[in-house]
């Protein structure tokens, strides 16, 4: 280890003698204390997120084994349709759908992550229930068949219709959507900074090589 690395109180690897990253962020306890409650009940790890001077609260949460793969099946489902619409552009409900569809799925990935939107203003409050909205559509989109030729049009139109609930502000807020990705995105990033957080200082002078 060179003096350099020393100073900076670098590590090395027990197992591969490679350096360790440096001034790696310590969670806030009281974020570990919330994941832990999550892990400990066995539910995703969930957190409110407070905006415009908290005004508005967005609580994200991640998603559990059973819905990462119902999402994980609905987009597969999404782009098989999109797929099939691509060759039958001819189609006005086709070609509405494949030019609609970068759109429709980014608003799915992200409110996928949203549980909940609350906005305080003019001494009222409203609750949006995000989860509530998207995950019957997630349900409905990957139990979808692949459908036939001839009735491809007919499945294109009720995919879109359920996907439009996601853009309706009456039902998940009129919150801009790079607001929710950003919620989306910081959460996810905690909760992986949280769940690594076990690997620290105590974990490698742990180790010992037989």
């Amino acid at each position: 280890m060179t003096e350099e690395n020393t100073d900076k109180g670098s590590a090395l690897c027990p197992c591969c003698g490679q350096p360790l990253k440096d001034g790696a962020p310590k969670p806030p306890a009281a974020k570990m204390a919330l994941w832990m409650s999550a892990m400990l009940s066995g539910t995703p790890y969930t957190d409110t997120y407070p905006l415009y001077g908290g005004s508005v609260h967005v609580t994200a949460s991640v998603t559990g084994p059973q819905r990462t793969r119902a999402l994980a099946r609905a987009l597969t489902r999404l782009r098989t349709l999109r797929d099939r619409a691509i060759d039958r552009t001819d189609d006005p409900i086709c070609l509405d759908f494949v030019e609609r569809y970068d759109d429709l799925e980014a608003a799915l990935r992200t409110l996928a992550f949203i549980r909940e939107v609350t906005v305080d203003g003019d001494g009222d409050s409203r609750v949006y229930d995000v989860d509530g909205v998207v995950w019957p559509i997630v349900e409905t989109i990957a139990s979808t068949p692949v459908p036939d030729k001839d009735e491809l049009a007919a499945t294109l139109k009720t995919t879109m219709s359920a996907l439009e609930d996601l853009e309706r502000p009456e039902l998940v807020s009129g919150l801009p959507a790079n607001a929710m990705v950003a919620v989306a995105s910081v959460h996810q990033q905690i909760a992986s900074l949280l769940s690594d957080a076990g690997m620290d200082e105590n974990f490698w002078r742990g180790i010992r090589l037989g």
